[in-house]
């Protein structure tokens, strides 16, 4: 039997990859969460238990650790960035503390494996069309890019020389089924209405992540742990690259009944961040979907909820 704890379990990301891993044989999976229970009661399989647990809380952390025998530990559940005060504080806690505590409760306890879910952004953005790849030093640019900077370090430091490997999903902007924001909803929408599409980024390419490829990614992982290298890595984690705003509003209007949407641009300053798959590629043999792939599941989705 494989114990999987997964963290965000109720989040857009934490949500795909359980339904995922609740159909995966032999496994049990410790599904927690923390200030929000939407979600939770839309999984109730037999191999799920739900737990609730402050990840920044140290002695919560230690105490989960105690109850449960996990092999995997699946980090999803992050701060994405508002407008609420002390951000900074709250991503320290929440998206550095909460990996810490995580880490060091897996190595104690002779996990095998521990799955961080971070962010393209740890890049930074470049001024030109370039595929970033995992040798790059990171170059944040923001709060939230910085926390997931700093626990990638940490779990570099920890797990170096650690009988638990550690790898770190450096994933590309999530679209999909699930997400009513974002550049594929917006088009997706603006495409089923015949309105125009508002952006600031018209020629700019675009790297974009089906919610469904991050979640099968991640399965594909915990599913075959030969996969997992020893020590440290990061991989990037991308479906693929829109050649610019132009092409997607193009593709989106190719989908069956849809209405032509025009393309309202305001002129901005081009910046690139765009990863290079190869790692991954290489890792899964695998294909995730294509743009028009994201777009038609985008677009059916809006019509069977009504927006």
């Amino acid at each position: 039997m494989k114990n999987i704890l997964l963290t965000g379990s109720n989040g857009y990301l934490g949500s795909a990859c359980l339904r995922l891993f609740s159909e995966l044989p032999e496994t049990q999976v410790i599904a927690t969460w923390n200030t929000r229970t939407d979600n939770i009661k839309s999984n109730r399989k037999s191999n799920v238990r739900y737990i609730q647990c402050d990840l920044s809380d140290s002695e919560a952390v230690l105490a989960l650790f105690g109850m449960e025998a996990i092999d995997y530990i699946v980090h999803t559940a992050a701060l994405l960035p508002d407008t609420k005060p002390r951000y900074i504080q709250r991503a320290l806690s929440a998206n550095v503390g909460s990996t810490v505590n995580l880490c060091q409760a897996g190595i104690a306890s002779a996990c095998k494996s521990f799955i961080h879910c971070s962010s393209v952004s740890v890049y930074g953005t470049t001024d030109s069309y370039y595929l970033l790849t995992e040798d790059e030093d990171p170059a944040p640019e923001d709060e939230y890019a910085w926390s997931k900077s700093v626990a990638e370090q940490y779990l570099h430091h920890s797990c170096c020389n650690s009988p638990m490997s550690a790898i770190s999903l450096r994933l590309s902007g999530l679209h999909g089924p699930g997400r009513s924001t974002g550049i594929f909803y917006n088009v997706a929408r603006a495409a089923l209405q015949g309105l125009p599409v508002q952006t600031t980024s018209q020629s700019v390419p675009f790297q974009f992540l089906h919610i469904n490829d991050a979640a099968v990614a991640i399965t594909m992982l915990v599913s075959n742990e030969d996969l997992l290298r020893p020590g440290y890595t990061s991989v990037n984690v991308a479906s693929g690259i829109a050649g610019s705003l132009n092409d997607i509003v193009s593709c989106a209007n190719c989908v069956p009944s849809t209405s032509p949407s025009s393309l309202v641009a305001a002129r901005c300053e081009e910046r690139y961040q765009l990863m290079s798959t190869k790692r991954l590629e290489e890792w899964l043999r695998w294909r995730p979907h294509s743009m028009k792939q994201t777009l038609d599941s985008t677009q059916k989705w809006i019509q069977g909820n009504g927006f």
